[in-house]
């Protein structure tokens, strides 16, 4: 799977040839690295998939127009000084709520035979904000 999608991305990026021709090069440099990863890949999807470990990680994301909460996520410009006040007015106002995030992780525990579960953040998602963008724009203007 991961090998199809480097195929389309190297053909649409502008790689000479057709995606047969482009599978058979990079087969013949990559194939001892490929399979290191995908041999990998395997054995940690296997690890987890059986339970092995008694937390799973998934990713977290912030959707778009969602109400900014600093409890699961982090403002992306917030430690900027020029921002700082221009943050701390615009948290209590809707400002038109989050503009785009960046990935956050957090895990979910399995406890007494997988029956209770906990979850805990492991990394907030940095967030842009819509007013960050309005701020930006009129920065500019000066």
């Amino acid at each position: 799977m991961i090998f199809y999608h480097l195929l389309n991305i190297l053909v649409t990026a502008g790689w000479a040839g057709s995606i047969e021709q482009v599978r058979t090069a990079i087969v013949a440099k990559f194939r001892d690295r490929l399979v290191v990863v995908a041999k990998q890949a395997i054995r940690l999807r296997k690890t987890i998939g059986e339970d092995i470990i008694s937390s799973d990680c998934e990713v977290l994301y912030v959707r778009q127009g969602s109400k900014f909460d600093p409890a699961i996520m982090d403002d992306a410009y917030a430690e900027e000084p020029s921002n700082s006040q221009l943050g701390k007015s615009i948290l209590g106002q809707s400002s038109g709520g989050v503009l785009c995030s960046e990935l956050g992780l957090w895990r979910i525990t399995k406890e007494n035979g997988g029956n209770r579960r906990t979850e805990s953040i492991v990394l907030k998602p940095k967030v842009v904000l819509h007013s960050e963008l309005k701020a930006a724009a009129s920065r500019n203007r000066l």
